[in-house]
């Protein structure tokens, strides 16, 4: 039986630099404002992909605990590639991507909060908070947080997944 999670984490990952280098080539802001939100649509697609492939393995049965396993490492493999190429993006290919990063990040706090309806005060407090936080460089000690707190995230859409793909044998009587 073949390992549906790998095969579909290392394409998954894949998918993820290609689109991250397009929306860096057409542009580099909107990859830090969308970017995300198009990597997580992937991503429920092949972890959905990986968990369906599995339970067509099966005989079209599958429990949570057997469709929830592929779904998982789909994400862990898609994001292990996604961080080890932005990594390599970051510091390597366009350096001055942190900058734009902080530069968005500041711009769209500025934003939200104002129309919010934020004090002035308020928004000068946030952003200093947020420029004492900024770094101007992607160090890989600076991405093993992140990391973890993707793979529970990961976790939690892969448990849906497993919830909706779940499909129990009927008992023979």
């Amino acid at each position: 039986m073949e390992n549906h999670g790998v095969r579909n984490g290392v394409i998954c990952g894949l998918a993820s630099v290609i689109i991250t280098l397009l929306l860096y080539f057409i542009s580099p802001p909107v990859m830090f404002k969308w970017g995300s939100w198009i990597g997580i649509a992937v991503a429920i697609y092949f972890m959905s992909r990986a968990s369906l492939d599995t339970r067509a393995d099966m005989d079209g049965f599958i429990s949570w605990k057997e469709a929830v396993s592929p779904a998982f490492l789909t994400g862990v493999i898609s994001t292990l590639i996604g961080m080890l190429f932005t990594y390599v993006l970051f510091n390597f290919i366009d350096s001055s991507l942190m900058e734009l990063q902080n530069q968005v990040t500041i711009d769209t706090t500025v934003s939200m909060m104002e129309s919010f309806g934020a004090a002035e005060s308020d928004i000068d407090a946030a952003l200093e908070g947020i420029e004492a936080s900024m770094k101007d460089h992607l160090a890989l000690k600076d991405m093993i947080l992140p990391i973890f707190v993707s793979f529970i995230f990961t976790f939690i859409i892969a448990a849906i997944i497993a919830a909706v793909v779940k499909k129990t044998r009927p008992e023979m009587a």
